[in-house]
């Protein structure tokens, strides 16, 4: 409201009126301290309490988080004002199914008459190109015929002139704008510009929840469905949003740190090892080790020749160790 209230009053706003990150806490972008760090909202928020006007709080995230919706209430003394929470969840009412079918009308009616007006400038600007070359070709001819006669030569007959064309407004015909099967199916319209954020969205949407009265609401009223189905309907809002959504406030816990930690140092030791394999003296050192340890498990007095296995044939999912193939590759 604050963005509408500035648009009406002239104030310049660089990116225009209509770019805007979301409709519920839109940036100011103003380029003016007194717009941009919120002090237009913090005097109205303070001076609202003390005048005795009927007000609709209508934000998206704030209204569906029992905290914010608790610190809007209790700003407004009861004794001045009546706290109404209006719950419009579900299935709309066939009032608002007929007005978000004519604003769907009026989009689609928008952009068939801006296609109409580009087809019609399409076709002016061809006709004046086509009346721009047929005079400039009948130039040349006067140019040339002149030059005939100036040089004594006889001019040779030109063609009967056609009526000059006038050029007049052109009128494209277009189809009548009506609503498909699936647009009058439509409860809302989608616009360009979210309600919310994804990030703020995803942060929120597990604290989600419907008014109470303990909230300090005198009143709580369901305009289009009962409390039952619309905890049912932001119920399976939530989960899904929790399918779809980037957690973006999940923490490390104590024990994956731990894991975490544990893994890093497993994997130094193991690429350790894998450049000591790499070295000519050190693998000789290694296999020589192997095999000392396979005389002393196997009890053999003579040396032990370590086993010979294909990599390419390997069954990964039974090696016991990967530092350690059995022949002590």
């Amino acid at each position: 409201q604050i963005l509408n209230w500035a648009a009406k009053s002239g104030i310049m706003r660089p990116k225009g009126y209509a770019v805007r990150s979301c409709n519920d806490k839109p940036e100011m972008g103003f380029n003016l301290p007194l717009m941009d760090d919120g002090s237009v909202q913090r005097v109205i928020a303070a001076v609202a309490p003390a005048l005795k006007r009927n007000y609709v709080v209508a934000e998206v995230k704030s209204n569906l988080v029992a905290a914010d919706r608790a610190k809007a209430v209790e700003a407004f003394p009861s004794s001045a004002f009546k706290k109404v929470a209006q719950v419009i969840m579900g299935q709309p009412s066939a009032d608002f199914r007929t007005a978000i079918q004519q604003k769907i009308l009026a989009d689609k009616a928008a952009k068939a008459e801006a296609e109409r007006k580009r087809k019609e400038g399409e076709v002016m600007r061809k006709r004046l190109l086509d009346e721009k070359i047929k005079k400039a070709e009948e130039a040349k001819r006067a140019r040339l015929a002149a030059q005939r006669k100036k040089d004594g030569v006889e001019a040779e007959a030109e063609p009967e002139k056609e009526a000059a064309e006038v050029v007049k407004d052109v009128t494209v015909e277009m189809e009548p704008v009506t609503l498909t099967e699936e647009e009058k199916n439509l409860w809302f319209r989608k616009l360009q510009t979210p309600d919310m954020v994804e990030s703020a969205l995803a942060k929120s949407f597990s604290s989600f929840t419907l008014p109470e009265k303990a909230e300090g609401f005198d009143e709580v009223e369901y305009l289009w469905e009962p409390a039952a189905k619309c905890a049912d309907h932001l119920r399976k809002y939530v989960l899904e949003i929790k399918m779809t959504s980037k957690a973006e406030d999940l923490v490390p816990s104590p024990w994956f740190k731990e894991q975490w930690s544990a893994w890093q140092l497993k994997v130094q030791e193991w690429r350790k090892k894998q450049a000591e394999w790499k070295d000519p003296m050190k693998k000789k050192m290694l296999l020589a080790k192997k095999k000392e340890l396979m005389k002393q498990e196997q009890g053999a007095e003579e040396e032990v020749e370590l086993p010979t296995i294909d990599v390419e044939e390997l069954n990964v999912a039974a090696v016991e160790d990967v530092t350690d193939l059995g022949n002590g590759e």
